[in-house]
């Protein structure tokens, strides 16, 4: 996702009723690995889902 405004996203900690927050929580937990490219104007949030290639010749 890429994006024109300034500042970096950030993991933050959510309380179990709060209705925003949990996006890069979730990539997190999820994504072998995320991080933030910088643009001018702007940045890029990336992810990388690694699969299994055993797990495919399986399926």
């Amino acid at each position: 996702m890429r994006d024109s405004g300034g500042g970096v996203p950030v993991v933050k900690a959510c309380g179990l009723d709060d209705c925003g927050g949990r996006g890069l929580l979730l990539v997190q937990a999820l994504a072998d690995d995320f991080d933030v490219t910088p643009h001018n104007p702007g940045k890029s949030v990336w992810a990388v889902f690694k699969t299994d290639p055993m797990e495919k010749q399986q399926a």
